[in-house]
């Protein structure tokens, strides 16, 4: 749960904005990052269009949607490997994937190991 904080300190820190839209987009992933998330439901959250909500959040923080909403939820997996008596399969439940093939090429991308060695 500390760790979850300091995520939520250091990411409004590092992702502050002068468009109140980014944070309006950032402050919703953050809340859903247990859940799937698409670029529909961001955009149907903030009234505009997908492409829009694509466009600002890459001018405005450098990644797309898809890569913070990944690295979210990678911080989070690492957090619940670590800390918890769950299986990898259920992790990737918790945090919205639907396929347990997907996580597990997102955790390798991201820390260059997969989460069974990471586990272990």
């Amino acid at each position: 749960l500390l760790n979850y904080i300091l995520f939520e300190i250091l990411d409004v820190l590092s992702y502050e904005s002068n468009d109140k839209n980014v944070g309006a987009i950032i402050r919703f992933i953050d809340d859903s990052v247990s859940e799937r998330i698409t670029l529909s439901m961001i955009s149907d959250h903030v009234h505009l269009s997908r492409e829009y909500v694509a466009y600002i959040f890459k001018r405005e923080t450098g990644k797309t949607v898809i890569e913070y909403i990944n690295e979210r939820k990678m911080l989070l997996a690492k957090d619940m490997i670590q800390n918890g008596n769950i299986t990898l399969g259920e992790v990737a439940e918790r945090l919205g994937f639907e396929n347990y093939g997907y996580f597990s090429r997102c955790f390798k991308k991201h820390f260059n190991t997969p989460p069974k060695s990471f586990q272990k």
